[in-house]
């Protein structure tokens, strides 16, 4: 509230006002930086996730020829880059997952060509919640190439798990603001210090942003997501115990229901994806939502019909159409109580038996 009632000072600006928003800012960078384990000097703010994944995308891959890999499992804000850059001749591979979620490294390995210039994998599934090993995935790219661009989409397992070591083993991180509590429309970009003179700026200007994303910067939301990142640094561990214990009693809903069935395996607790074969996700979404409980059908993000949101994760898991248009997705945050996590298996259970009847 200070910035928004006071802080009208533009950080680009030599003026008091000016240097006092440059200053906050400053603060702000540090905060998200310390939180992603880097130095302030590698963290690039944007308007959030979506810009930060365009502006790792188009500012590594120039020209028509060059090489992508990513996975048919991606954010659609990835993917929707791939197309993209596809209509522009760029060549993109997609690697399937296995059923479980995991990405081998080896096939990953084996789709790299000597055009390949860019990889990007994201860490933790925005539907399913599956962690991918990182640190397996970078050393299979590196060891063939060490100059291909490794992202990372990070922006589920930001401020929620610790990605100290994520971030020295890739090129280019993206995060957000509003996936742990901040102000929505923020976000930023990691991009490591070498890499910084390589990257393209898709917005041209005034040069803010180390010259890679030129606008007076959104100094009340930058500063929120700076706040956020310090309290969610404060709590990490606590908040990851906690939110376990949530996920200990919704992954009990198979018992429940017969037909359910959990997706993904070594998932985040912060995530959890049931189908209900036999049970469109969104008459399932329709029904909680009447009970106050909100879910997903699948990325928030996503517009379009629920089976194209499906056909991105669980369809790619290769578990079949009756699971992915089932699919529903249960999140739980730091503010979630275990009181909650149980009244949702008593609601779904509520529904289970309308619908059989």
């Amino acid at each position: 509230m200070e910035i928004i009632n006071g802080g009208y000072g533009n950080p680009s600006a030599g003026h008091i006002a000016g240097r006092k928003a440059a200053k906050k800012l400053v603060e702000a960078r540090s905060g998200v930086a310390e939180l992603l384990g880097v130095s302030a000097d590698t963290v690039f703010f944007t308007s959030g996730g979506t810009e930060a994944n365009a502006l790792a995308f188009f500012g590594i891959v120039k020209r028509p020829g060059m090489h992508v890999i990513t996975s048919t499992a991606e954010h659609p804000s990835v993917l929707s880059c791939c197309k993209a850059l596809e209509g522009a001749g760029v060549a993109v591979s997609y690697i399937k997952p296995r059923q479980n979620g995991y990405i081998c490294p080896d096939d990953l390995a084996r789709n790299i060509t000597g055009d390949t210039a860019f990889v990007s994998l994201m860490h933790v599934n925005h539907e399913t919640g599956v962690i991918s090993d990182i640190q397996a995935l970078s050393k299979a790219v590196k060891n063939v190439r060490k100059d291909i661009v490794f992202h990372v989409d990070a922006v589920q397992g930001f401020g929620k798990h610790d990605l100290h070591k994520l971030a020295g083993e890739v090129d280019m991180v993206t995060v957000s603001s509003h996936k742990i509590h901040g102000i929505g429309g923020c976000g930023a970009l990691y991009v490591r210090r070498e890499l910084q003179g390589r990257l393209r700026p898709m917005l041209y200007g005034g040069g803010q942003e180390g010259r890679l994303r030129s606008g007076t910067e959104n100094l009340a939301g930058i500063c929120a997501f700076g706040e956020a990142a310090r309290e969610a640094s404060e709590g990490l561990e606590q908040n990851l115990r906690h939110v376990q214990i949530i996920r200990n009693i919704l992954v009990e809903v198979p018992s429940i229901i017969p037909c359910a069935v959990i997706n993904g395996e070594n998932t985040s607790p912060y995530v959890v994806n049931i189908s209900f074969p036999g049970i469109n996700a969104e008459v399932m979404q329709n029904a909680l939502d009447e009970r106050g409980v909100c879910v997903s059908p699948g990325a928030a993000c996503s517009t379009g019909s629920k089976k194209r949101a499906a056909e991105n994760v669980v369809y790619a898991y290769g578990l079949g159409v009756a699971r992915a248009e089932s699919s529903v997705r249960f999140s739980a945050s730091r503010y979630s109580t275990e009181h909650e996590a149980r009244e949702v298996i008593m609601v779904l259970e509520e529904i289970y038996k309308k619908v059989q009847r």
